[in-house]
């Protein structure tokens, strides 16, 4: 007699999508983090107040700063609820867009170059005509090694932090401009925007996490065309159904199981937990 044997399939993993934004305040909170030994290098925040006070004691200064550096305590600690269980084993991908290593090496160089000029201390009228021209003429080889090796560490901030992310791989972005253009024929993005929603929902992640506020407002209006601003609910259901169309296409998989990623916004965590 037969015996049949169930084979359970593995469960999905969870899969958490940052933006370029997000993972920039993720690396400036653990730096931070790690040179004041607090969370999550060390002990945690009692409340909102006593994290804004460890930011303004590092910065020595009040101000938008302060923000970037808050909300990436605030992706960290959401990430970590949500990747990392009890007992330190990661139960969910942390995914990040080739395009973001460009993106932030883009701004990193052109800082690198604005740091140059203001040290010449140009004049007023220069800052209104800074453009490529201005800015490869004030930087040297020793500015695209350090950021060179700055993008490179992305991966080793986070692993010593006890999470794993990882870019997209060549292979898992095939169709990415055949979605870049379909999305781009449906909705108006920043091209650079429209990169990155498109690498999140061909890696079927679950979340994006975006610190960009009309990204997250044509990430919401996807995933739930209901919370669309008012006059465009029907738009954002046939944006909707012509997106799940294209990566069911691309995927051979039925519409009705096309994962069509949730924004998350980074609501202050319960500090202390």
């Amino acid at each position: 007699m037969s015996t049949a044997i169930s084979v359970q399939e593995p469960q999905r993993r969870l899969s958490i999508f940052l933006d370029t934004n997000a993972l920039h305040f993720c690396r400036l909170w653990l730096e931070i983090a790690r040179q004041e030994e607090v969370y999550p290098f060390g002990s945690n925040f009692n409340d909102a107040k006593s994290l804004d006070d460890k930011i303004k004691q590092v910065l020595g200064q009040g101000g938008s700063a302060n923000s970037s550096y808050a909300s990436g305590y605030k992706i960290v600690h959401h990430l970590r609820e949500v990747t990392i269980d009890s007992e330190g084993r990661t139960i969910g991908n942390i995914m990040f867009a080739p395009m973001t290593r460009l993106e932030a090496s883009c701004g990193a160089l052109r800082g690198k170059a604005i740091l140059a000029a203001a040290q010449e201390r140009v004049s007023s009228r220069w800052w209104n005509r800074v453009d490529e021209n201005e800015i490869i003429g004030r930087l040297i080889a020793e500015d695209y090694t350090d950021v060179l090796n700055d993008i490179k560490g992305i991966e080793d901030d986070f692993f010593g932090a006890g999470m794993t992310i990882l870019a997209a791989r060549n292979e898992e972005l095939t169709f990415i401009w055949f979605l870049a253009d379909t999305l781009f024929g449906l909705v108006f993005t920043d091209p650079t925007d429209c990169l990155i929603y498109a690498t999140a929902l061909l890696l079927a992640s679950d979340e994006i996490i975006s610190e960009d506020a009309y990204l997250r407002k044509v990430i919401t209006s996807i995933h739930n065309p209901g919370a669309s601003p008012l006059g465009q609910h029907d738009y954002f259901f046939t944006v909707q159904a012509k997106v799940r169309q294209c990566l069911a296409g691309i995927s051979g998989v039925s519409e009705s199981e096309i994962i069509l990623p949730r924004p998350w916004s980074a609501k202050m965590p319960k500090v202390g937990t």
